[in-house]
This record gives structure tokens, sequence and C-alpha cells, in this order.
């Protein structure tokens, strides 16, 4: 067990042994002395994430190898020796020849002209990037005009409304049995009757509602919490926003298993904040990273959500069909999250892709099992 400091005073101390000085930023009355994360390979000392006193967290913070996040890192600290600059080394991208340009104007994952294979290709994936066209490769030529196609859609005569008053995943006019059908499964749009073919009806007076088709969400994997709504300061997550992160996908009972192609976990808003009482620790974003849409009556009557990463200790929270909000930090004795569902409501389930500490961009994996 390494040495804990108990006061400001020893890692000054400390740092006149090593001849290294602590900076003149101001104090901040919220760093813990002793720190609670010692231990992890994250350097939680002023140098790294920020949330512990100076020299008391000195196994992770004496190594260089530790995850620094967006602190000074490890030079910056009091147990480095002074050492020269590296020298520089070229661009690179660990997701080259993936068919995903990852570059400003794609995913903006890596720097200019790093993954010059994909993104020299107009027909790689670009994400919600500025496309090909604004890219480095692109020599000026200007976009081509957008082949008008018929509509269509590939999720016809399911049962789903899935023109823009329903699921929204087919323009309009294009699933037309099942949005003319005002019992059809419209999702959180705004019903058959906002659609093309209800003809100027009025929605019918309203009626107790009946007794629910579905039963109540309930999380049945260990470590999963739940809160019936949310609240709290500005940027808490907020499943309404349209557009996603990272995409959405359906998934129709039977299929198995499905893996987001690209996800990064973190952000820059607590979770205390916007789930009062909860206890609930991490930071994400506020819009959802993903929208998953589950379709069909699962034969294992369950389903899990899996977050895992090599970078950083993951948070995954979710908003289910029902409306309920569900967490989870560690799970299976990891730093990786899960979730797992039974029974398996259908409709949209909107995920957040958290990190236990303040941080962003950390390289993650979300897979969605039956």
């Amino acid at each position: 067990m390494h040495k804990v400091f108990t006061s400001l005073a020893a890692a000054v101390s400390l740092a006149a042994a090593f001849g290294v000085g602590l900076g003149t930023a101001p104090a901040q009355a919220q760093l813990y002395n002793p720190c609670p994360y010692t231990n992890d390979g994250d350097c939680d000392e002023p140098n790294g994430l920020n949330l512990c006193e100076w020299g008391t967290d000195q196994v992770d913070c004496s190594n260089p190898n530790s995850n620094y996040a967006g602190g000074a890192g490890y030079s910056a600290g009091i147990y480095a020796t002074p050492q020269p600059a590296p020298a520089p080394v070229p661009a690179s991208c660990p997701y080259t020849n993936d068919g995903d340009c990852d570059e400003p104007n794609g995913l903006d994952l890596c720097p200019w002209g790093s993954d010059a294979v994909d993104c020299s290709n107009p027909n790689s994936y670009y994400g919600s990037g500025a496309g090909y066209y604004a890219g480095i490769y692109a020599t000026q030529q200007p976009a081509p005009a957008p082949t008008p196609v018929p509509a269509s859609c590939p999720y016809t005569n399911d049962g789903d409304c899935d023109e823009p008053n329903g699921l929204n995943l087919c323009p309009w006019g294009s699933d037309a049995v099942d949005c003319s059908n005002p019992n059809s499964n419209h999702g959180s749009g705004p019903g058959y009757y906002a659609g093309i073919y209800a003809g100027g009806a009025q929605p019918p007076a309203p009626t107790p509602a009946p007794q629910p088709t579905q039963p109540a969400m309930t999380a049945v994997s260990q470590g999963a919490f739940v809160h019936g709504g949310g609240g709290g300061t500005s940027g808490c997550p907020n499943y309404a926003i349209a557009n996603t992160a990272f995409g959405q996908h359906t998934m129709y009972a039977g299929q198995g298993s499905y893996r987001v192609p690209r996800i990064t976990a973190g952000g820059r808003y607590a979770l205390t904040n916007c789930f009062p009482g909860t206890g609930w620790r991490g930071y994400t974003i506020t819009r959802p990273d993903f929208r998953f849409f589950y379709s069909g009556v699962s034969s294992t009557g369950r389903i899990t959500f899996q977050l895992t990463s090599n970078a950083v200790d993951t948070v995954l929270l979710i908003n289910t069909p029902d409306g309920q909000w569900f967490f989870n930090d560690d799970s299976n004795g990891t730093f990786n999250s899960t979730l797992t569902f039974s029974p398996v409501l259908q409709g949209q389930y909107d995920i957040w892709a958290g990190a236990y500490n303040l941080s962003s961009n950390n390289p993650a994996e979300l897979w969605v099992y039956e």
C-alpha cells in the first residue's frame, strides 16, 4: 500500500525533494485528501484528473503510463524528473482502412492526412461530418447533385408506422399499410392523426387508459438502478433531441446481436446534478450517443446492453420505451457496464455511453444481445 499524504504541506515537501514545483494554480476546496481513487490506473492529482490533492495518489501519478485525461500530464507532476520534450511523431490513426473516414470531415477521430485510404474515397462512411467534399482529397470538386429515388421503406407491413409521424425511419408515403392504420405502433411520434392518411380527422375524445399490453421494464442485471424521470440542470441527458452522436439501428427479434460500429464514452455533464437523490456518478453528453429500436417478441425474453472500454471506467445510462431511466457503473467485477432487461419492450431505447470520471472521447464498444 502506498503512503497517503494528509496535507498539501506533505505534497510540497515531496515536491522539494524531487526539485519539482507545484505551479501557481489556485487552490481548489473540492480536492480530496486522502484520495479515494488510488491504485486504479488514473492519476487523480492536479496534473491528472484533478480530483485529489498533491501527493495523495502517489502510485498512479508516479507512473508515466497512467491515465492523465485532460490534465497537464506526468511531466507536470511532483514525481517527474525533467526530461527533454519528445521528438514529434507523424500523424497516425488507429482506424485506417475500415471504410470509415476518421479525419475531421468524417468521424473526427484522427488528424488530417492520417486516414488517406478511407477519406479519399467518396463512398466511405463520413458519419455526421461535413463529408468527402469538405476534406483534403476532393481537389475542390463540387458535390454531385443527389439522384432522386422513389420513396421506399424496408420495414413495411410489420405493424409499425415508420413514416415521420411514427418511428421516423422512412419517408412520407412509403409505409402506407401500417401508417394508415390508427392501431399501428407509432412509437414516440405524434401518431396516426398527424400523418397523411387521417384525412383531416381529429383524434377521438380521450378515454381511460387501458391496461398496458407490455409489462413494466425491469432490469435484472446486478448493479442496475432505476429512476422515474430526469431533471436537474441544463446539459442533462435529453432523449427528445432527434440527432444522436453515433446514429441509430433497428433490431428485429431473433437477430441475436448487434455491435455499434464506433462509439466513444464520456462527457462533461455530471449525472449527480441531473438525477438528484440517486447517487449516480459519472459524466455524459446531452444528446443520446445512440438510439436503438427493438421490434418483435424476443425468444429469450431478455435483452442486454454492454459498454466496454480499455481507456476509461464506463457508466451506462438508458431511457427505455416506457420512459424509465436505468443506470449501471461496474458489472461482473470489472470497470465496464451492463444492463439486462426482462421482459423486453418493443420501441425506442436511448443510450448514453458515459465515463465515471470527467473525460471525453474515450474509445469504447457497445454491444446489444438478445
